[in-house]
């Protein structure tokens, strides 16, 4: 008797199966239809939503003293790459161009690089804080910035791979919001 059900809607399909189809096709039309309503999220915003309190305060804290979620783009330097260093001058035009591009969306905030990232340098008794890549140009004492850069625990690792063949770029986005990561991406 528990069966029942299950018998009367398997006898119904077997004797209308042309019905049957089209209501197969009329659901998975529906579902397909909704598809392109459906987006990415990531974090909390997904679970509680744009008008939550702590999402609205997070959203004003990031218009006041900017942020969002970071992205990393990283590149390698090889043997059979144009470039054999991050600080070889294919690297660093390669990395001012991409910089500048990204700089003038309105959805990044900030670019970190090893091109214009700041380096800091001793002079006598004091300190000087200098780049790689100033308005286009190549440090001429490139080589001994390359060697402090290197040394600073704040590039090591973070925008240049100890041996150096690897650089990236922190590009702060000005929103959490995962279509603003889909959009730079």
């Amino acid at each position: 008797e528990c069966n029942q059900p299950m018998n009367s809607l398997t006898r119904f399909a077997l004797q209308h199966p042309v019905l049957v189809l089209l209501i197969e096709a009329l659901i998975t039309f529906v579902l397909v239809a909704g598809i392109p309503l459906t987006r990415a999220e990531v974090g909390y915003r997904i679970f509680l939503g744009d008008d939550h309190p702590a999402i609205v305060d997070l959203d004003k804290m990031i218009r006041t003293f900017g942020g969002g979620l970071p992205i990393f783009i990283a590149w390698e330097c090889r043997n059979d790459s144009p470039c054999k260093s991050v600080f070889d001058d294919e690297s660093l035009a390669m990395v001012v161009g991409v910089t500048e591009a990204l700089k003038s969306h309105p959805l990044v905030s900030k670019v970190e690089n090893p091109a214009t990232s700041p380096i800091v340098v001793p002079v006598g008794d004091d300190i000087e804080v200098r780049q790689l890549v100033t308005d286009g140009v190549v440090a001429e004492d490139r080589d001994e910035l390359a060697k402090l850069a290197m040394d600073d625990p704040l590039w090591k690792g973070t925008l240049v791979s100890p041996d150096g063949k690897v650089g990236a770029m922190l590009v702060q986005l000005v929103s959490s919001e995962s279509r603003v990561t889909a959009e730079i991406v």
